[in-house]
Formats: C-alpha cells, sequence, structure tokens
C-alpha cells in the first residue's frame, strides 16, 4: 500500500468524488485503471462510478446489488472477478 485516503483529510465523505479522485492521484492511476471494492452500494458502489471507477459490491449477508454491479461475498472470491 502506497498511502491511505480518508474522507476527513479530503474534506468530504464518501460516496463524494473528492476521497476517490483523491485515491486515483495517490496511487497514479486513472480511473479506468483502477477498482473499488466496498460494502456500501451507496457510499462505495455509487461513489465509485460516479467518478468512472469500477466497482465490486461486497455482499456478506446475500444483499442484492443492482444489476450491472458484479458482487462477491467475500473478499476472497474477487480474483475471480479480474
Amino acid at each position: 500500500m502506497d498511502g491511505v485516503v480518508s474522507s476527513a483529510a479530503v474534506g468530504q465523505a464518501k460516496p463524494g468524488g473528492a476521497p476517490f479522485r483523491a485515491a486515483l492521484a495517490l496511487a497514479g492511476v486513472s480511473p479506468a485503471e483502477a477498482l473499488h471494492v466496498g460494502d456500501s452500494l451507496v457510499n462505495d458502489v455509487e461513489g465509485a462510478r460516479a467518478v468512472g471507477v469500477r466497482a465490486i459490491f461486497v455482499a456478506r449477508g446475500g444483499e442484492a446489488a443492482p444489476r450491472g454491479v458484479p458482487t462477491v461475498r467475500s473478499l476472497a472470491e474477487i480474483a475471480s472477478l479480474l
């Protein structure tokens, strides 16, 4: 890990775009090169997609995701979607 981005440090909470853009800048990648994995449909999935980042939803309890959103039940399943 090259660094950490916090909502407090960038002055905006997810799903706002500032945390995602700060993370992209820190990693030195474009939105098309990034992947965000999270367990909140609003904060993680919608936030990432709003700035052009592909998102994977972690539905540990089996929650349904909107059509077109890749979903896993554990982090161990992510590699199968790459």
